[in-house]
């Protein structure tokens, strides 16, 4: 676990049960954790709207083609809005680091490749820490990569259909 700024704040997984900190010896499942995320993330949407003035419509499924889709949080056009609501460690780490997480630049940029969209707030939520929104542009190099390998994929998986039929 990171120690960011003199923080340190452990989370420990004991056969499918999570330990938190904040509980001090409270085990909650996995699917606990999962629910409150979906809770936490329709809170974060809330404090997104009073925090930025916009309206958030719903995501839903959009459809590119019949082999390619996403479900962004929401739109705001002409843009999206993606929440995500980390554990407390993390969204300190995200807090200090003040940019978009390595691990979601793909993400954002393939919902923002399907819906055409030309920006995404990408924001962290956690109800016990401020939020964190960062506006993330188009990145028209990586949508590029992110289309051709999905063309790749799409090919080959064709390929196994006629293959196997």
């Amino acid at each position: 676990m990171k120690n960011t700024k003199g923080f340190k704040i452990t989370t420990i997984f004991l056969d499918n049960n999570l330990l938190t900190p904040n509980n001090s010896n409270h085990y909650i499942t996995k699917d606990e954790a999962m629910s409150n995320i979906k809770l936490f993330e329709s809170e974060g949407l809330e404090k997104y709207e009073l925090l930025t003035f916009n309206k958030v419509s719903n995501g839903g499924f959009v459809e590119l083609n019949e082999w390619v889709g996403g479900s962004p949080d929401g739109f705001i056009k002409p843009g999206l809005v993606e929440c995500k609501c980390p554990k407390y460690s993390t969204q300190i780490d995200y807090l200090v680091e003040k940019k978009l997480p390595k691990i979601y630049e793909k993400q954002v940029q393939g919902q923002l490749y399907v819906t055409g969209a030309k920006w995404c707030d990408f924001m962290c939520y956690h109800p016990k820490l401020k939020p964190l929104i960062i506006r993330i542009e188009r990145d028209e190099e990586m949508i590029k990569e992110i289309a051709d390998k999905l063309t790749e994929s799409i090919e080959k998986t064709k390929q196994l259909i006629k293959l196997i039929s």
